[in-house]
């Protein structure tokens, strides 16, 4: 049984298509990567998945404050804000995310930040162009 199910799903941002006919299912054990080209829908998808708004995909894709009203996605988004900015937490930040995200989930929330700046990094070291 899926524990997550999209059936032909569609998104388009104006003229430009971003998702067209993707099915997707994903059982409560799983893991999945997603992986392709830039603009080929993978962030879209993953927008789509947790549940964000228009609304706050717009906001994070421009850099602002999306607004969250729930705790955790708020933790969870001040907690990558500044682990992307600065590398790490002061103490009062820490705090809320550990009281609001819990212990493991901060771990890899960080571990995820930790993979995109390293994988950013060799892509710049090593000059790898856009697709």
């Amino acid at each position: 049984m899926n524990l997550i199910s999209l059936e032909r799903i569609a998104k388009a941002y104006g003229p430009r298509v971003a998702l067209d006919g993707v099915s997707l299912g994903i059982n409560e054990d799983e893991r999945i990567g997603v992986v392709g080209r830039n603009g080929a829908g993978k962030s879209t998808l993953l927008a789509l998945l947790a549940g964000l708004t228009e609304p706050e995909i717009k906001a994070l894709r421009c850099g602002a404050d999306p607004g969250f009203n729930d705790k955790q996605e708020q933790a969870a988004y001040a907690t990558v804000r500044a682990l992307v900015s600065r590398s790490d937490l002061d103490d009062q930040e820490y705090a809320v995310a550990a009281a609001e995200l819990g212990e493991q989930a901060l771990v890899e929330l960080s571990a995820l930040v930790g993979y995109y700046a390293t994988l950013a990094l060799q892509l710049r070291i090593f000059r790898v162009p856009a697709p």
